[in-house]
């Protein structure tokens, strides 16, 4: 029997890490998804230190290039059979805009519209298990989100805090609508806000980060998500601190999250027809 496989995404540092060090058993098969392939192996060779017995597989991922998940998906259709838990977690916020590689603005295209690609990408794999789970570290900013979707931040109208809560409104909303598409599949899908966690994903005043939680108690949640027994059949919610919360009134919109589905189904379209 294949052994039960987990895919982390942005394992290098802060809640991955600690997500990484707390799913590296000897049970378990563990593939790190990361874009720095040095740091990566660096990670490999310690999880390996403490759990020899561990199996665990680099993939190359740059989450700001959908060729990069594309490469990524077939070299991981290549070496597995099967996909047990599926987690999103890297994640951008970028204090000025930036563009992907495809031209996207980076927190749309690294928080949303790679996950989404990922994961849509993976099903085989994931219906293979017959008790998969998606696990997307989303964020209590999804409150300072917009639905405006196809009017994603313009240069001049960037805002730190909104275009990044926008992008986690996106995964949120599109978590409540993978999990009502693939409920009879034996998929679960949930979202969960970490917490504010003392990470780099970006420049904290010295003040704020007294108030920060650590990487290993943000990451918590995640691990919950992931292994508890009681979330096995638990599917379309939003957590935080391993208890369900309701998320704000638009990340409960089924009219959005269906709108949004179906917006980046077209956007990974048209890429793919402008890649061709």
């Amino acid at each position: 029997m294949a052994a039960f496989t987990v895919l982390l995404t942005g394992a290098t540092s802060g809640i991955g890490l600690e997500t990484a060090r707390a799913l590296a058993t000897p049970d378990r098969r563990l593939i790190l998804a990361c874009r720095n392939r040095s740091k990566a192996e660096t990670l490999r060779q310690q999880l390996l230190s403490a759990q020899p017995a561990c199996q665990i597989d680099l993939v190359d991922l740059d989450l700001a290039s959908l060729a990069s998940v594309d490469r990524a998906v077939t070299e991981i259709f290549q070496c597995c059979s099967r996909l047990d838990v599926l987690i999103n977690n890297a994640g951008v916020m970028p204090a000025q805009f930036t563009r992907s590689a495809d031209g996207h603005e980076l927190n749309f295209a690294v928080n949303h519209l790679a996950p989404f690609s990922l994961t849509q990408q993976l099903l085989p794999l994931l219906r293979a298990s017959g008790r998969a789970r998606v696990v997307n570290v989303s964020s209590m900013m999804h409150r300072f989100g917009r639905p405006d979707f196809d009017d994603w931040p313009h240069p001049a109208r960037y805002r730190q805090v909104r275009a990044y809560g926008s992008s986690k409104l996106g995964l949120l909303l599109c978590t409540r609508e993978f999990a009502r598409r693939h409920q009879r599949d034996g998929i679960t899908a949930n979202a969960l806000h970490p917490g504010g966690v003392d990470t780099a994903i970006t420049d904290y005043p010295g003040w704020m980060r007294l108030f920060l939680r650590s990487a290993r108690k943000g990451a918590e949640t995640s691990i919950y998500l992931a292994t508890a027994a009681e979330m096995a059949s638990v599917t379309g919610g939003y957590f935080v601190d391993c208890q369900p919360k309701p998320g704000t009134a638009l990340s409960n919109r089924a009219d959005l999250a269906a709108q949004l589905w179906q917006r980046s189904e077209a956007w990974l379209a048209e890429w793919r027809a402008t890649a061709a």
